[in-house]
């Protein structure tokens, strides 16, 4: 998240949860769930993250 320039950073975090949501329904309704997320659902989930930040840094070329 500190390499998301501060200006951007709310955009750039509900965009990616919205996309998340569309491409990935049932993550986002495990997520979305109160409690602990299982192990296995946040594993997914954080490398789905981490797939749209490196494909959004790479297309604007931030570092």
């Amino acid at each position: 998240m500190e390499r998301i320039p501060k200006i951007v950073r709310k955009h750039a975090t509900t965009k990616t949860i919205e996309r998340i949501a569309n491409e990935h329904p049932d993550l986002y309704a495990i997520a979305k769930q109160p409690g602990e997320l299982p192990a296995d659902a946040k594993s997914v989930l954080r490398q789905a993250v981490t797939d749209i930040f490196d494909q959004k840094m790479q297309k604007y070329n931030i570092k």
